[in-house]
């Protein structure tokens, strides 16, 4: 999975980015915001969820780096 995780966490950065920069916009910078509450707190928790999976991934890199990889990690490409 660490291949896939290169690739997919840009991609949802770039995507969660966009949407809040067209939400910046369509709420005037925010000032209009509660007349865009729902698609707000959505785009907010997508954004949460994407800043969660790149602290996740950081923290294995750097879990892996200093341990190696976990021991019962089993490796789909050698089946």
């Amino acid at each position: 999975m660490a291949h896939e995780t290169t690739v997919i966490l840009p991609a949802l950065r770039a995507v969660i980015d966009t949407a809040l920069e067209i939400g910046r916009r369509l709420t005037d910078g925010g000032k209009t915001i509660d007349d865009h509450q729902v698609h707000a707190e959505r785009l907010a928790y997508a954004a949460t969820k994407v800043r969660a999976a790149e602290a996740l991934a950081a923290y294995a890199a750097a879990r892996s780096r200093v341990a190696g990889p976990h021991p019962l990690r089993i490796d789909a490409s050698s089946h």
